[in-house]
């Protein structure tokens, strides 16, 4: 089960001209990885794209979703490469989830229940780590899997966040903020030489 963590507000010429734009439309057809399972034992990028209450246009389609429409084909990509590359390494699996909106629901409770609703991170583990962006709402969000709590802690997301995100995202610069976000998620569990283990996990 995901736990509601660390918030993030930011504010800039950047975040106020989003207002007035119009969220792309998330490509619905399946993308080519993704093979983690979560909670509800759905494949990322598999068949279970699932609509999530109070937003109908945000579907679970890969480790990047961008309905935002705020991230460029290139550096979606190249986050998606990185990672495919941080599960393949440690077992924990991270989604980026831009938003077009919250569906009026506070962004604590919309990110904890996307990543339930979605089934991110390992079942047995509860390893999930999802990253919530709503330039929009001008809001950013942590949301941990309990059996990552001890690793990423509520001020170790609340530092990425303030320290990392945040800054850049007030400048402009969206796709800057969102991966020094996933670096830094992805320090923090690396630093603790977590590796996927299929004999455990099949155990």
């Amino acid at each position: 089960m995901f736990r509601a963590l660390c918030i993030g507000v930011f504010t800039g010429t950047a975040a106020l001209t989003l207002l007035g734009c119009a969220a792309e439309q998330p490509e619905t057809s399946r993308p080519e990885s993704g093979n983690a399972t979560g909670n509800a034992g759905a494949d990322v990028g598999g068949d279970a794209e699932r609509d999530v209450a109070g937003s109908p246009n945000l579907r679970l389609t890969g480790r990047v979703v961008d309905a935002a429409g705020i991230l460029s084909e290139e550096f979606e990509a190249e986050l998606t490469g990185m990672l495919e590359e941080f599960e393949t390494g440690s077992g924990v699996q991270l989604v980026v989830v831009t938003a077009p909106d919250l569906g009026g629901k506070d962004i604590a409770i919309f990110a904890r229940d996307l990543g339930n609703d979605w089934g991110i991170g390992d079942e047995a583990r509860d390893d999930g780590l999802l990253v919530l962006i709503a330039p929009n709402e001008r809001q950013c969000r942590i949301a941990v899997g309990y059996g990552l709590e001890e690793i990423v802690t509520d001020a170790e997301a609340q530092n990425i966040i303030d320290n990392d995100m945040l800054p850049r995202f007030a400048q402009g610069d969206f796709e800057a903020g969102t991966d020094a976000g996933a670096r830094s998620l992805i320090r923090e569990v690396d630093s603790e030489n977590l590796r996927a283990d299929p004999l455990k996990d099949a155990a």
